[in-house]
């Protein structure tokens, strides 16, 4: 038996770490500072990190040392940019000549600031990093059954969130199914404010149903079962993320496609249960006819209402078209403040101080949409050195995990799945923002953890055991 599958003796710390799963969610599928669900998001998320921290151990820390280390460092970044400096080292730093001719003329005097050019947007950034840290905490201290076990939590909320969306979708522009006040109504974003992510989050679930799939247990059902529920269900996810018109969607979830023959690795042994993955002739009446009705199903109950036209996806609605030419001026932008940045959280409010009139627009850019040019200009050099860091650690531990490491191995699975989730995240961050959602943020640092585990593993081979 799968340990994924072992419910967990009755434990706390398992219980509420699922509970701040679910509640993280619940409430955090929005990238604004000015959500409401923040108010209690993040002092949940104080009270669950206060928990986890009680119960902390040395050995706790080194089974995870380079996130431990990652996530603080970073966190040490954000609070530099809050430290107050003297006017005479912060007046001579790049990009600051606007602000000290500002208080020049406004007779304020030579006062202290912050390397941030906005202190609350910084300020703000800190209080995000309550989200990784938490998950990075909670999650590092349960066993690795309990660990495996989130792969079958994360599949039910993104189950959930994919059926909210069909009632979206089927319901009202305006309907009380929308959590959030500015989000992208008429379509299906689920548990998110943004269908773009909403729709990256979906295609992260395609790779995770291949692993679910390659399970069997008696009291969860054969693995033909599993695989064809699998099958369906990533039928429906898909068909919702062509639906939703996100191109980052559709570009990661083929990725995620793409990965599952990797990912899907029966036991070897379970010889009566389900033939090869590639043997598709034989899986015809088991994987593709629930499949195709599926698709049917829902195809026809979404176009006969009023799904997001495919005129999105496949054509020119301005707004992509508008990222890739504000992407040039941001990227001048940034060497302005360079090397130390403009302050971490702060591209909103900076980047109307450059932008160009050409580009304006009656909404206001939020983000760059591309989280690698975001990051050149608010965290400046720091930002790029732990990027490139966290960049080689991916490089290093997927190459491990694809190309040296043993292939029948339960942890060496979730490995492989950990580094698909964190790639298909991370291309989806190049022409959106997704990871600054404190769900998607989540699901990074237990993707992290994922991939770090088969190195760790005790038992060699515990397939099918």
């Amino acid at each position: 038996m799968h340990a994924f599958l072992r419910l967990p003796k009755p434990n706390l710390l398992f219980g509420l770490s699922a509970a701040f799963w679910a509640i993280l969610f619940l409430l955090g599928g929005g990238a604004r500072a000015d959500i409401q669900s923040l108010v209690v998001l993040r002092p949940l998320a104080a009270l669950f990190l206060a928990y986890g921290l009680w119960g902390l151990t040395k050995q706790d820390i080194q089974s995870n040392k380079f996130l431990f280390g990652f996530v603080g460092v970073s966190t040490l970044l954000v609070v530099l940019h809050l430290v107050p400096l003297p006017h005479g080292l912060w007046s001579n730093l790049p990009g600051r000549g606007l602000i000290a001719e500002a208080d020049t003329i406004a007779e304020i005097g030579a006062i202290w600031r912050p390397l941030s050019l906005l202190p609350t947007d910084s300020w703000n950034a800190l209080f995000a990093m309550l989200i990784p840290i938490t998950a990075v905490v909670l999650v590092s201290r349960l066993t690795l059954e309990q660990r495996y076990l989130f792969l079958g939590l994360t599949l039910l909320v993104g189950l959930f969130s994919a059926f909210l969306g069909i009632l979206q979708v089927l319901g009202p522009d305006g309907g009380s199914l929308y959590f959030y006040r500015i989000t992208n109504r008429g379509t299906a974003v689920g548990l998110f404010a943004n269908r773009n992510h909403h729709a990256v989050f979906l295609a992260c679930l395609i790779p995770m149903l291949a692993v679910f799939a390659s399970t069997a247990t008696s009291r969860f059902g054969k693995r033909s079962f599993r695989l064809r529920a699998s099958v369906s269900a990533g039928a429906i996810l898909f068909l919702l993320i062509v639906i939703s018109g996100s191109r980052a969607g559709l570009l990661v979830a083929l990725l995620g496609i793409c990965a599952v023959p990797i990912l899907y690795m029966p036991d070897k042994r379970a010889k009566n249960d389900t033939p090869n993955f590639f043997q598709i002739s034989k899986l015809k009446s088991k994987i593709l006819i629930p499949a195709i009705a599926v698709l049917a199903v829902i195809t026809v109950t979404i176009l006969s209402s009023k799904a997001v036209s495919f005129d999105r996806l496949f054509g020119n609605d301005g707004q992509g078209e508008l990222r890739f030419e504000v992407w040039s001026p941001i990227a001048e932008q940034s060497w302005a403040y360079f090397p130390f940045g403009s302050g971490i959280g702060t591209f909103a409010d900076v980047y109307k101080i450059h932008e160009n009139r050409s580009l304006l627009q009656p909404e206001y850019l939020n983000h760059a949409h591309n989280d690698l040019l975001e990051l050149l200009m608010t965290a400046g050099l720091p930002g790029l050195i732990l990027l490139l860091v966290a960049a080689f650690a991916w490089s290093k531990r997927s190459y491990a995990v694809f190309f040296r490491e043993r292939v029948n191995c339960q942890s060496l699975m979730f490995a492989r799945l950990g580094s698909v989730i964190i790639l298909m995240l991370s291309i989806a961050s190049l022409g959106d923002y997704p990871l600054r959602t404190p769900s998607l943020s989540g699901l990074l640092v237990l993707a992290t953890i994922w991939m770090m585990e088969s190195k760790k593993a005790s038992v060699p081979d515990d397939l099918g055991k």
